[in-house]
């Protein structure tokens, strides 16, 4: 049976480097999927290359290289899932995998404007809600970087379809910024900064990674016209939040007479779908002040 790589859904700049890292070790050819959490299974077989997801109920296989398991949410490792494959599998370039690390780990501001993290922003506006699109283009920028040593921090000279996304990716990456600049901060009772923020933005997860790069570690956001709320937090290691508010909010939309519940995973959740949440803002906020 041929390996199989997994990655998480909405992928982003890791999830991508993560698939090209993989691919230049055990073929170009070799297929990939999309998941919201792998299984034991797939995490206990060495023939399933696992990146960027885990399982919450075993961090200890998260990060496991020799079962080819390079997640950093759910165990112990502190890096990228890039970095991590490339330390087990040396394939890519210090630079770009330096690059990676220091964009999803938080470590570093952006030091160039025209930089990778732009055009993959870029990519995931255009193509949201086409996983496989995204690697699949994410994964061609990132083989003519390789193959032409380009600076990932400052693209120059780059193809027509990577200019394209990287103009679309200075655009909602600007206004982004301004959106995370005004949020509403607040603060839970165990000193968790909480960030609200009403967002114009079609891929949720791209906001709240620039929420959580600003220092927020419960990220709200309110997508009033259609009346839903998504949650998520960066400290998956210390909270589960559906776990922690879910139930609590789920108390409150069936006072209401809300047939629909909160859900999700461990690090992000969703309000009910059908007609939305019944909740206000401030009835959000304060479960999420009580209970983090």
């Amino acid at each position: 049976m041929p390996p199989k790589i997994i990655t998480h859904k909405n992928p982003d700049l890791d999830a991508i480097g993560f698939v090209y890292s993989a691919r230049q070790k055990f073929g170009y050819d070799t297929t990939f999927e999309l998941v919201n959490a792998p299984t034991l299974q797939e995490l206990e077989n060495l023939e399933v290359i696992v990146g960027d997801v885990g399982l919450k109920s075993h961090p200890e296989l998260g990060y496991k290289p020799a079962l080819n398991n390079f997640d950093h949410h759910y165990s112990t490792a502190e890096r990228s899932a890039t970095y991590l494959f490339n330390h087990t599998y040396p394939v890519l370039s210090k630079e770009l995998v330096n690059y990676i690390d220091e964009i999803d780990t938080a470590k570093s501001n952006e030091r160039a404007r025209n930089s990778l993290k732009v055009v993959i922003a870029g990519m995931r506006v255009t193509h949201n809600g086409q996983d496989k699109r995204i690697i699949e283009e994410g994964c061609k920028v990132l083989d003519g970087l390789e193959n032409t040593a380009a600076d990932p921090y400052l693209l120059t000279s780059v193809p027509a379809d990577i200019e394209n996304y990287l103009q679309i990716g200075l655009q909602e990456m600007a206004r982004i910024g301004k959106e995370v600049g005004g949020c509403e901060i607040y603060t839970s009772k165990k000193n968790r900064k909480i960030g609200y923020l009403i967002s114009a933005c079609p891929v949720k997860s791209m906001v709240k990674e620039e929420m959580y790069a600003n220092g927020i570690d419960i990220a709200v956001l309110h997508y009033p016209s259609k009346c839903t709320f998504a949650i998520g937090c960066c400290l998956q290691k210390e909270i589960d939040i559906e776990r922690e508010i879910a139930p609590a909010l789920n108390r409150l939309e069936q006072e209401k007479g809300q047939s629909e519940e909160w859900g999700g995973h461990p690090d992000r959740i969703g309000s009910p779908k059908t007609i939305g949440s019944l909740l206000n803002k401030a009835e959000i906020i304060d479960v999420i002040q009580w209970s983090l």
